[in-house]
């Protein structure tokens, strides 16, 4: 498979099984787990807020290597979900249990999802960077992770940069606290613009004892 993108937190030797079952049962389950996410909220009011109230706002043209999009059933050009998925934690019952499905085709039961997606998409430790040491990184590990992903470099107005980093706030909080409510777990927005990390500025203040790095 064309993604060579399994980040350091995930060991897929564990598992016994080749590189690339190991993804396509990553891709099945975070299939399945989309699918309860979008039985609570319907994702593409995002673009339909944005088509209405920006013009244009550019989307980045990442997904041939951008395993996180490519494979986002979600419904959205800008917002994804971004948790890693660490099938290698299931226990042998849960981990034959997704393998029998995934052959057969079958989707997964919504109880099984429930009961494994803490384990399956937290990291361990509080809080965790995606990407460089910056506070714009920073996520709490134990969140649905999602990334909010727009090309700044190719926005030809302040306003539309203005209402990325901005207006968007209202329909991303209203979506953010729908999961919150519906499913009693903490949830994270990521912003992706597409500006190098290199660009932006470090917070001093973060408290790196706490934090693990992840890609």
């Amino acid at each position: 498979m064309y993604f060579k993108y399994v980040p350091n937190t995930i060991d897929y030797k564990l598992v016994g099984i080749s590189y690339d079952d190991f993804l396509n049962l990553q891709i099945f389950y975070k299939s399945n787990f989309e699918r309860l996410l979008n039985s609570l909220y319907n994702f593409n009011l995002i673009d339909n807020y944005i088509n209405q109230n920006c013009n244009n706002l550019p989307v980045i043209d990442d997904a041939d290597y951008n395993f996180y999009k490519k494979f986002s059933t979600l419904g959205s050009k800008y917002i994804y979900l971004r948790n890693n998925i660490h099938i290698e934690r299931l226990d042998a019952k849960d981990l034959e249990y997704l393998c029998k499905n995934f052959a057969q085709k079958t989707n997964l039961d919504a109880n099984f999802i429930i009961n494994t997606y803490k384990k399956v998409l937290f990291e361990n430790g509080q809080f965790t960077f995606f990407g460089n040491a910056y506070d714009g990184n920073l996520v709490k590990c134990e969140s649905i992770i999602f990334e909010f992903a727009f090309d700044s470099k190719k926005c030809k107005t302040v306003e539309q940069v203005t209402f990325a980093h901005y207006n968007l706030n209202n329909i991303l909080n209203l979506f953010k606290n729908i999961i919150i409510s519906k499913m009693n777990v903490d949830v994270s927005i990521h912003l992706y613009d597409g500006i190098p990390d290199e660009y932006k500025s470090t917070d001093s203040s973060i408290d790196f004892n706490s934090i693990s790095s992840i890609k």
